[in-house]
């Protein structure tokens, strides 16, 4: 009268490994992910690519800047953003007809608040922000 773990894993098991490859592959949740995979890989690898071709054409001191330009650009993006990427994620579809109006509100906030960051960054007189930032005002 017991359970037989075999027959009841020959029921639970009815598709083979291929269709079940086929069915997820039309989902649109696996293909978005696997999108963003990809997404990052190739981000990831191109990053690898370049900097290793700027090694090799620039001297250490101009790679350097330029990482550090890199940095200070992705640091004013992010604080730029103030959240607002996560919150359309968040509240995008419990909005439904007014989409376009909360996704204009969250870039002309991000806009504004990366023109007042590098306004601020750039009118500060120092000379390390000058150099830093030369290329970006």
């Amino acid at each position: 009268m017991g359970i037989n773990i075999h027959e009841l894993k020959s029921r639970t098991i009815r598709l083979p490994l291929l269709q079940l490859c086929l069915k997820a592959r039309r989902s649109s949740l696996y293909s978005n992910a696997f999108y963003l995979i990809l997404n990052t890989a190739a981000t990831s690898i191109l990053g690898f690519v370049f900097w290793n071709v700027m090694a090799r054409c620039f001297s250490h001191s101009e790679v350097g800047i330029g990482s550090a330009l890199n940095a200070a650009s992705g640091l004013v993006a992010s604080i730029a953003t103030m959240g607002l990427d996560i919150g359309l994620v968040r509240f995008g579809p419990e909005v439904k007809g007014r989409a376009s109006s909360l996704i204009n509100s969250a870039f002309t906030l991000a806009d504004s608040a990366a023109a007042a960051i590098q306004r601020r960054k750039c009118s500060s007189g120092r000379r390390e922000t000058i150099l830093l930032y030369k290329a970006m005002c």
